[in-house]
């Protein structure tokens, strides 16, 4: 009846406020076995993390192959280089005197911009102009496919490892998950079972049908490959980050003055998403219970004309 009914709902909103767990605290049903899948695919995890700085850096250095050898490539058909080499260059021994003759009667060619592209010294750039532009050595394009073929190895190589051990993280963390949700739905069901036949007076039956549901999926959304993806996300954040200090550390400390606003904005958001998810499993649970408590009685909602009021109640949760 009416008066049973409001009871009950005053009694589902004077239940006590669930404070938050300790993240480690998810994985207390963990056994020996599920801890030792959630190491390994941790160990998968952190290696894919590190893999995607090695692919940038790999890509770098084949798109700095193909600039040395275009470079080079284009020097060496200068149609005068024999008679320029003749008249100025061949009798200068002094390999310094040798560059600064050369920067300063050809400054269109840009020889010091290609030096620092090629990131050689001015010697074994001297040395390296000599054999390719004066005396036709097409030695770099053995070394431009050799590079090439090298780098393009390296990364179908870490693409490889990327496959293997994307699988492997993936389906580590998801069997341990599903081990720790299959344990904790038995002493879930097996707690229900042990209470007075009072305690079941302020609960519903269809709340732990939720409860059982949708709760414990998300509890294995969220101990699952969701942990293996947030793992991969660190390393890779803290691989590129060292790579970046590494190559260009300047650029990279500019970047980071706006770490600090990035670090706020996602702690508010996550903030806001934990709060509407907790807001969302109980409106869903307190739905659900009223509609398994219809559907099970819908002959006498039926004889009593209750089901706009049925439909108001249902609706009432969900807003």
């Amino acid at each position: 009846d009416n008066n049973n009914t409001n009871t009950l709902e005053n009694n589902e909103s004077k239940e006590p406020k669930r404070t938050p767990v300790s993240f480690l605290s998810l994985f207390g049903y963990a056994s020996g076995a599920d801890k030792l899948l959630i190491l390994i695919g941790s160990v998968f995890a952190i290696v894919i993390g590190a893999g995607l700085p090695a692919i940038m850096i790999f890509m770098g250095e084949l798109s700095a192959t193909f600039i040395e050898y275009e470079m080079l490539n284009q020097l060496s058909k200068w149609p005068t280089a024999g008679d320029y080499y003749s008249k100025t260059l061949a009798i200068i021994t002094d390999k310094q005197v040798f560059l600064d003759t050369m920067l300063r009667d050809l400054p269109d060619f840009h020889l010091d911009v290609i030096r620092i592209k090629l990131k050689v010294d001015n010697q074994t750039y001297v040395d390296l102009l000599n054999k390719t532009v004066f005396h036709g050595d097409r030695g770099f394009e053995t070394k431009f496919l050799h590079d090439s073929d090298q780098y393009n190895y390296l990364m179908f190589g870490v693409a490889v490892a990327f496959l293997l051990c994307g699988y492997a993280m993936v389906t580590t963390f998801s069997i341990a998950a599903n081990n720790q949700i299959q344990r904790i739905r038995v002493l879930f069901f097996q707690a229900i079972l042990r209470q007075d036949i009072t305690w079941f007076d302020t609960k519903t039956s269809g709340d732990f049908a939720t409860k059982v549901t949708a709760d414990l999926n998300k509890l294995q959304e969220g101990i699952g490959d969701k942990v293996s993806l947030c793992i991969f996300s660190f390393s890779t954040v803290f691989c590129s980050l060292g790579t970046a200090l590494y190559y260009g550390w300047e650029l990279t400390l500019v970047i980071l003055s706006i770490t600090p606003v990035l670090i706020i904005a996602f702690a508010i958001i996550a903030k806001i998403q934990a709060k509407y998810s907790t807001s969302e499993a109980d409106s869903y649970g307190k739905a659900g219970a009223v509609a398994e408590e219809v559907l099970g009685a819908v002959r006498t909602v039926y004889a009593f004309d209750g089901q706009r009021r049925e439909i108001d109640r249902y609706s009432k949760h969900l807003e």
